[in-house]
């Protein structure tokens, strides 16, 4: 019997965290001979290319696109297939970025993928050339997700698209949610370098549904496109989004959706709703695979998403959401303005050094009370001290304070916030992380 070099999840979850994490770090080399492919095209190549055992939706984006592949995930689950979703971060376990049709991949699974992968991991590193922890973690869900005979595949790009780990697959489909300005230090400075390293998951022939509109970076993707003969459907051209107040309807090319209805609260979740159908559509002509508008209705309104706007708990209302750039606390921003007009916001926050911080305060503090600035469990954190003094800043009255322990700092924003008001706690998937695991810690306790 072959030897087994794990027995337990946390032997083999230390093993993975001695692969370079680029997640955890400041500066990454963004080149081709740091972010290899190929070696992660040998591993799979070693393993008998699991990736070409299913069709793959494959989604970048600098916003939206775990939004996407959820809701998308959850559509094609209505249908009855087993569906592969692999996405990242996580907030409380690795294992969540794994999942089949809802369920994470167990821990004695995760033991098992990671005893299979082992020789081909050493073989590398012995060669000069490991894998990265996302590496590794990417080919151990494509693995998976063939051992276990899924229907399909909703793959997350982890960073940009054109060197990201996941780029070594042939899609069904390709998806570019949107293009804004987010690690400009690695993709680039203007939209249009990041909407070029974005549609490097085009491939030739492969449809590509885009929810970007913005005329720059829109037109890098349409160049990309034609250039690799990849159809391109474009929402407000091939599929539209309409709303009002309490429902919403999108037009795809085939069909029209009307009175839809989504659990997630905030405008910019229809926008991604209306591309997650516009992506199933494509899906269904390529693969032959029939759709019915009831499956679609009942695929939005069964959508799980943690830490998207997410309400923890009731009086006070405790809303964790991991917004952590300048445009997505702005959409964070309008949904309170919208769904909470008039309620006193306390703010807990906390950030991270490799975004534009001062962009991002200016976009959520204009909805706050009051803040508890904090730190975010990881070593990229901005100091709360300073975060207050940037806060001062913008508003010289603005009452905040600094805590750098992440519990002591949920203990005073909860004891700043009265029964009737909301706590928002957001700024960082880290900080939502820590708060998410000792939030479920406190219900364990109570229950």
């Amino acid at each position: 019997m072959p030897k087994r070099p794990f027995r337990s999840f946390s032997e083999a979850h230390n093993y993975i965290t001695q692969f370079t994490n680029y997640e955890r770090m400041m500066d990454v080399r963004y080149t081709r001979d740091v972010l290899d492919l190929d070696r992660v095209r040998a591993v799979l190549g070693a393993l008998g290319n699991p990736d070409g055992k299913y069709p793959i939706l494959h989604v970048a984006g600098t916003k939206g696109k775990g939004s996407v592949c959820a809701l998308a995930a959850s559509i094609l689950q209505t249908t009855g297939q087993q569906v592969g979703l692999f996405s990242k971060p996580h907030l409380i376990r690795l294992n969540e970025r794994i999942s089949i049709s809802g369920f994470d991949i167990p821990d004695e699974q995760f033991v098992d993928m990671m005893n299979l992968l082992h020789p081909h991991l050493e073989r590398q590193r012995v060669a000069g050339n490991p894998l990265t922890f996302f590496d590794l973690i990417a080919v151990l869900a494509l693995v998976y997700f063939a051992e276990m005979k899924v229907d399909v595949v909703v793959l997350e790009v982890g960073l940009g698209g054109r060197l990201d780990s996941t780029n070594v697959v042939h899609p069904e489909v390709s998806v570019i949610t949107s293009i804004d300005y987010d690690h400009t230090h690695i993709l680039g400075d203007t939209l249009e370098k990041i909407a070029k390293e974005k549609a490097g998951i085009i491939k030739r022939g492969i449809p590509v549904i885009s929810g970007v509109t913005d005329p720059g970076p829109a037109g890098v993707i349409q160049e990309i496109a034609e250039a690799k003969d990849a159809p391109l459907l474009l929402i407000e051209r091939n599929f539209t989004l309409a709303q009002d107040n309490e429902k919403f309807s999108v037009e795809t090319w085939r069909r029209r959706f009307d009175n839809l209805k989504l659990p997630l609260l905030g405008a910019h979740q229809r926008r991604n709703a209306a591309v997650a159908i516009a992506t199933v559509e494509s899906l269904s002509e390529t693969l032959k695979l029939a759709i019915s508008e009831e499956q679609i209705r009942r695929g939005l309104a069964n959508v799980r998403l943690r830490g998207r706007i997410e309400v923890i708990s009731h009086k006070p209302t405790v809303i964790l959401d991991v917004a952590h750039n300048p445009v997505s606390l702005r959409a964070l921003r309008e949904t309170l303005e919208r769904h909470y007009s008039g309620k006193c916001v306390v703010l807990l926050l906390g950030m991270s050094h490799d975004k534009d911080v001062k962009a991002s305060l200016s976009e959520i503090l204009p909805v706050a009370a009051t803040a508890v600035f904090t730190g975010i469990g990881h070593p990229r954190g901005v100091d709360p001290e300073e975060l207050c003094q940037l806060a001062k800043e913008f508003s010289p009255r603005f009452p905040c304070e600094a805590e750098p322990d992440i519990e002591k700092a949920l203990q005073r924003a909860l004891q700043l916030t009265e029964f009737d008001e909301i706590l928002c706690i957001t700024g960082s998937f880290y900080l939502a992380g820590v708060v998410a695991a000792k939030w479920q810690m406190l219900d364990d306790t109570h229950h």
